[in-house]
């Protein structure tokens, strides 16, 4: 026997509705600026949504460098607390 608002909706459901919104499924479980990038970012996002498709593979490849230079340094900082 169910309690009145206990229940979960699917994730069938929650894409479903999404689908029958028009919008992606991010807009129903996050709110505005949860996700994404900030208003600085986000214009060089644009920016560089213009580029020819070499351009951007530059772009994502010195991205992807520095997101992993900084997950680096947040390795050895763990490691330093722990030593």
């Amino acid at each position: 026997m169910r309690q009145a608002g206990t229940s979960q909706p699917t994730l069938d459901v929650l894409s479903k509705i999404a689908l029958s919104l028009h919008v992606s499924s991010d807009v129903l479980f996050f709110d505005e600026g949860d996700r994404g990038p900030d208003d600085d970012l986000q214009l060089h996002f644009e920016a560089v949504s213009k580029l020819d498709p070499d351009e951007k593979n530059t772009i994502k490849e010195l991205l992807e460098g520095m997101l992993l230079k900084h997950e680096a340094k947040k390795v050895r900082s763990l490691q330093k607390q722990f030593n």
